[in-house]
């Protein structure tokens, strides 16, 4: 059978073609088994940062033996001039008792929320503005944290007011946060 040399030509690019399309790369099923670090800071050296304020209120602040931030206004934290916690009946305000770092590689909106009671509420130190709603820091920046602590109705022998905070940090648009339910305020 006699076949013109265009058409064999033609025939041979035809299938030429065709092995390169279906030569792309393509596949149907990968498995591939890689590993995966992760270390696990203390809060001060976390990707989101919980120090104690250096100086003046930071003396409120403190990490404990499991790395994790706690606040404490009581006789165990006594100033040096005496003092072992609140007034009764009172609303007391301490600026810059600790700081939140973002130490992490992207922007984000960190909230402070309080626990059912209500008592202790935490600011900007800076500006005075809730952290209930957020606030936006980049990589690097620092909110110094304020606690208001609202001892009303409460007296000397109402004993400790304890309130869990969580502090969450989550970037604009993402579906999953960071958060730490375990820093405590007393």
């Amino acid at each position: 059978m006699y076949v013109p040399r265009g058409k064999l030509l033609a025939l041979v690019m035809i299938v030429v073609a065709a092995s390169l399309v279906t030569a792309t790369g393509a596949f149907t099923s990968v498995q591939a088994e890689r590993t995966a670090e992760v270390n696990v800071a203390g809060d001060a050296n976390a990707y989101l940062g919980l120090i104690p304020y250096d100086g003046g209120n930071g003396h409120f602040a403190h990490e404990n033996s499991k790395g994790e931030l706690e606040i404490k206004f009581t006789k165990e934290k006594e100033t040096e001039a005496g003092g072992q916690g609140v007034n009764p009946n009172s609303v007391t305000t301490f600026d810059n008792v600790f700081t939140i770092k973002n130490q992490g590689t992207q922007e984000v909106n960190v909230k402070v929320t309080e626990g059912k009671k209500d008592m202790i509420t935490f600011y900007d130190s800076k500006n005075g503005n809730s952290l209930t709603d957020g606030k936006s820091v980049a990589p690097g920046e620092t909110i110094n944290v304020g606690v208001e602590i609202d001892a009303s109705g409460k007296t000397k022998s109402s004993g400790k007011i304890t309130e869990h905070i969580t502090i969450t940090a989550k970037k604009d648009g993402a579906a999953r946060t960071a958060t730490l339910p375990n820093a405590s305020s007393s």
